[in-house]
């Protein structure tokens, strides 16, 4: 499917019900961006493979909220669980580990840079 004929069919699904509107989003360069993850099409000895990685828009913040600041409880708890779901979902996304441990780098500046 190319793009005018994706965005002629998401206008026509739009035009059935107007509380319920879909969006799209094309691919280029063999990849698209879905939720956290960008999705890759890679050809490896004549197989297509579908390579995973962690993805951050451009315009992401590149801090998080300081952990030692006067927060609540509940709030550090939060915190905490927030990071772990983000490392965890780092290793179970991107199955390539140069990749990986960039992320995880990634997202250890991040925390640092937010003290």
């Amino acid at each position: 499917m190319n793009k005018e004929e994706l965005d002629e069919y998401v206008n026509k699904v739009n035009k059935i019900n107007s509380n319920i509107q879909f969006t799209h989003e094309y691919g280029y360069d063999d990849k698209i961006n879905f939720l956290d993850i960008t999705l890759s099409k890679q050809t490896i000895n004549d197989e297509l493979k579908i390579k995973i990685i962690w993805f951050r828009k451009e315009t992401i913040s590149i801090r998080l909220l300081n952990y030692n600041f006067s927060h609540t409880k509940s709030i550090k708890t939060k915190q905490k669980n927030i990071m772990k779901n983000m490392i965890t979902r780092i290793i179970e996304t991107t199955k390539y580990s140069n990749k990986q441990q960039e992320d995880l780098k990634k997202l250890k500046d991040m925390s640092i840079n937010s003290n």
